[in-house]
């Protein structure tokens, strides 16, 4: 069967949205009351990315510093996250997750691993194996801050590393 370029963009159009909904509600059912998405995907880009600024995770976020501000205090507020002055401008503030914040972060990341193998547990092995495969090759060629063509060299190795 010959894909075309046209099939496969219409069926991540379709695919992608559904699994990342179903992603979403269980970070939503996963974490602690009153916690925003916004909040958990900080969490997250800390755990990634710790001692980050607020203008970092607002860059990041594609937010005004404002609004990431107003979701970090909540956190701090909560215990999830640390502020520690800059080892290299006193005049900034570093971000990290605390104690607390990284055990809410992994629980809510194991609640969501589970629910996605139970939606994968219908799959043979051999699906699953097509499934990864595929993941594995069409990831790279949507991170961000990459041109194209890096995308496709970078896809390339993945996929060699794979086979």
């Amino acid at each position: 069967m010959n894909t075309s370029i046209e099939m496969v963009a219409l069926e991540l159009l379709d695919s992608v949205p559904a699994i990342m909904s179903t992603i979403k509600m269980k970070w939503k059912t996963g974490t602690i009351s009153g916690m925003t998405n916004l909040q958990f995907k900080i969490l997250a880009y800390l755990e990634k990315k710790p001692g980050a600024s607020l203008q970092d995770v607002a860059q990041d976020r594609a937010l005004p510093t404002p609004t990431i501000a107003s979701a970090v205090d909540d956190l701090v507020s909560r215990q999830m996250i640390l502020l520690e002055p800059s080892t290299k401008d006193p005049q900034e503030t570093t971000l990290w997750l605390s104690a607390d914040g990284q055990k809410i972060l992994h629980g809510i990341y194991e609640k969501s691993r589970a629910d996605l193998e139970k939606h994968l547990s219908t799959l043979t092995a051999d699906e699953r194996t097509l499934v990864f495969q595929s993941l594995k090759l069409i990831g790279p060629l949507f991170i961000v801050n990459k041109e194209p063509d890096e995308n496709i060299e970078i896809q390339k190795d993945l996929w060699k590393n794979h086979e």
